[in-house]
């Protein structure tokens, strides 16, 4: 007890020996001293702060060129060097022949590195038979996950129901995860006439390139994160997904044998009875057909122009002139506007995709990194190079598909192309919000169309000041 009271005391004599002296005495001392250093850990901050973001949209670029050997030229002169042979395909009338994977059609990647045993050597084709009772030698295309599958079945039963159940294109499956076979057998149940293949993505083409250093993305990930706020920059498997999907998927296998391909997204709704696009798209002649059109966000794209216009620069003479393309809906004062295509609904002939000019820009844009120190997307991507390498009587409008995609509504606005074959509500249609381009684009595409949509539009349904705008002189 005598302890404990003497240590009471002492702590109590301590006490007011700080309130009578110290506290008294040095106040501004202490107060100066406080603000010393709380200046330090806000300079300490900062300094930190623009040590982890060392990677601008301006260092873009040069960090890639320097990768490949220091200055700008490397990388022209290593593309001229992987400038893919076209002659060499896959030759499925070949029985010794083993079919090649994505990474091995695209020399550029990893050369002739040797394939990794995770995957199934047995690579299903997609047989000559299959396409003897089909008009067209397309395919509906899907890249989905086990924990897809109730909104894949949704999706492909509502373009089995509209317009394949009397056609029966095949359908492609493929995944970078394994896809057990309860899931195909479900999923196959929703298909009535055509077959279903299902197909793994090459691991090599799911992942970063060895140009790209992993400590670098994470840097980039971790300034779209903090400062650009872009919800998309932080997931690898969406930056994975576009490069994929921008200049890998139609080396796969199962695509080799395809003419044209439908992309097709789990969760999206087809609400028109539909003519076969695929007929439509061989009869007119046309190459990329499309639906919707939106704004890119503005933070995850804004190194791809500079890198698109260096690229231009370059290959001038291999370029269509303005007046033939798209391009002048691209931009606004020579800068790019960000209006891009969906890829989600994209309806392409794959002879543009794999063409020697689409993939050279395939492989600048590779090279640079953008996919993955910003999230370049895929259909950006294809919309540019369209818009290099397209004349406009090549891109085909679809109205007459009605279609639903997470925050996107298009309603065919044409009285014949809607009644009585749509269940979509015109009044829901995106086409004239503030975010879409598709009016736009079609004064380039389909200018004539614009005067019926005009008519449908004031006739069917309230339109706000924008559409007003949209649609003045028509």
């Amino acid at each position: 007890m005598r302890f404990q009271y003497n240590s009471i005391m002492q702590l109590s004599s301590t006490t007011k020996y700080i309130q009578n002296h110290c506290l008294k005495y040095y106040p501004k001392r202490i107060l100066r001293w406080t603000l010393i250093v709380l200046l330090l850990l806000v300079f300490l901050s900062i300094l930190t702060l623009l040590l982890d973001n060392t990677y601008t949209s301006s260092s873009l670029p040069l960090s890639s060129y320097m990768n490949l050997g220091g200055d700008t030229t490397s990388i022209f002169e290593k593309l001229y060097m992987t400038k893919p042979n076209t002659v060499v395909t896959n030759n499925n009338n070949d029985p010794f022949h083993s079919p090649r994977l994505e990474h091995e059609m695209v020399n550029h990647l990893f050369g002739q590195e040797e394939i990794d045993d995770w995957h199934d050597p047995k690579i299903t084709w997609i047989d000559d038979h299959v396409w003897e009772h089909v008009p067209v030698k397309g395919v509906l295309y899907m890249f989905l996950r086990n924990e897809d599958l109730q909104h894949a079945r949704s999706t492909i039963r509502s373009i089995e129901d509209r317009f394949n159940h009397n056609v029966g294109y095949p359908w492609v499956i493929l995944s970078n995860h394994y896809l057990s076979p309860s899931f195909k057998k479900y999923l196959t149940k929703v298909v009535t006439k055509g077959r279903v293949f299902f197909g793994r993505v090459d691991r090599e083409t799911w992942n970063y390139p060895n140009w790209v250093p992993t400590s670098q993305v994470e840097k980039a990930v971790k300034k779209m994160m903090t400062m650009d706020r872009i919800p998309e920059g932080v997931r690898p498997s969406y930056q994975f997904s576009s490069r994929y999907h921008a200049g890998l998927f139609f080396h796969h296998p199962l695509m080799q044998n395809a003419d044209y391909s439908w992309r097709v997204e789990p969760s999206a709704y087809y609400s028109c009875e539909m003519e076969d696009p695929f007929l439509k798209m061989k009869t007119l002649n046309k190459t990329l057909g499309f639906v919707m059109t939106s704004y890119e966000e503005k933070m995850a794209v804004r190194s791809l122009w500079s890198v698109t216009r260096a690229f231009r620069e370059q290959f001038f003479d291999q370029i269509r002139p303005l007046n033939e393309t798209i391009m002048p809906w691209l931009l606004d004062d020579s800068e790019y506007n960000f209006c891009h295509i969906w890829s989600n609904f994209m309806i392409l002939d794959l002879t543009f995709l794999r063409s020697e000019h689409y993939q050279a820009y395939f492989r600048f844009l590779d090279y640079s990194g953008g996919f993955f120190y910003e999230s370049w997307s895929d259909g950006a991507v294809i919309t540019l190079a369209a818009a290099m390498y397209l004349k406009r009587e090549e891109l085909y409008f679809f109205n007459e598909i009605g279609y639903e995609y997470r925050f996107g509504v298009h309603c065919p606005l044409s009285l014949t192309d809607y009644y009585p074959r749509c269940s979509c509500d015109v009044e829901l249609t995106t086409d004239f919000n503030r975010d879409s381009c598709t009016i736009s684009m079609l004064q380039y595409v389909d200018k004539h169309r614009i005067q019926d949509i005009a008519t449908f539009a004031r006739r069917h349904f309230m339109i706000g000041d924008r559409s007003t705008s949209l649609l003045s002189g028509f």
